[in-house]
This record gives structure tokens, sequence and C-alpha cells, in this order.
């Protein structure tokens, strides 16, 4: 899976999670898991 296909992948999820459904909570875990998927890219393709 390239970088671009994955910011896709995580747009695509932002896109059906609507804010108005989920709690600070639950959107403060999504961009965790969105800066550690964008670290782990970057150092995939650092290699």
């Amino acid at each position: 899976m390239t970088t671009q296909e994955s910011l896709s992948l995580l747009d695509d999820l932002r896109a059906e999670l609507a804010p108005s459904t989920m709690g600070t909570a639950q959107w403060s875990r999504i961009n965790q898991l969105e800066d550690k998927l964008l670290a782990l890219l970057a150092i995939a393709n650092a290699s």
C-alpha cells in the first residue's frame, strides 16, 4: 500500500464517521492512529 492509498483510506474513514455521532475521545483516538500511521509510512518510505 502506498502513502497516497493510506491517506485516501484515512480520508474515507473520516468521511464515513460523522463527527456528530462520535465523542471527542473517539476523534482523539482516530487522530492518534492517523499520526502513528503517518509516522510508520515516513519510516517505510525512508528505508
